[in-house]
């Protein structure tokens, strides 16, 4: 299955958007603040009313730390950002992340080495490749968090 998730600059509460193959909209990403942590609601397009899924953000220095319930389950992806590297690994799920988040092209593998998702960022919008249908609110969240890691998409030159 292949999903598209780009970022909602319209007036609106969304923040995200994501589509399917057809270009039809499929869930929607918003955003509602509570005190230190931020939290975003996915919500499928047919019911704008029910929640699918859940994001929390914890605050820390030099870390982003998500907590990504999707139903009864839940998983936590902790990033640590450092001027030399950046470490991304996944609690809940024996997976792991192959490639670059902050690049935003990166791939989920189980323990056995199958394929769960790859994410491929082109044309300001990041394009997901879901092996694992089940498991398809979990990649959905788990791109919405690699673009929510601040990075320079343009790099620009100044005189000194």
């Amino acid at each position: 299955m292949t999903l598209f998730l780009r970022r909602d600059n319209s007036a609106g509460a969304a923040r995200f958007t994501v589509y399917d193959s057809m270009g039809f909209v499929k869930y929607y990403v918003c955003s509602s603040s509570s005190g230190v942590t931020s939290r975003l609601v996915i919500t499928a397009s047919e019911y704008p009313g029910d929640r699918c899924a859940k994001i929390r953000r914890l605050p820390g220095i030099n870390t982003a730390s998500y907590i990504l319930r999707a139903g009864k389950g839940y998983i936590t992806l902790v990033c640590v950002l450092s001027p030399a590297a950046f470490y991304a690994k996944i609690y809940g799920k024996n997976w792991h992340i192959n490639g670059d988040m902050r690049s935003k092209c990166f791939d989920v593998h189980d323990v056995d080495n199958t394929l769960i998702m790859r994410q491929l960022y082109k044309n300001h919008s990041s394009e997901l490749y879901i092996e694992d249908e089940a498991n398809e609110m979990y990649c959905v969240m788990l791109s919405v968090c690699s673009n929510l890691i601040n990075t320079v998409e343009k790099t620009a030159v100044a005189a000194v």
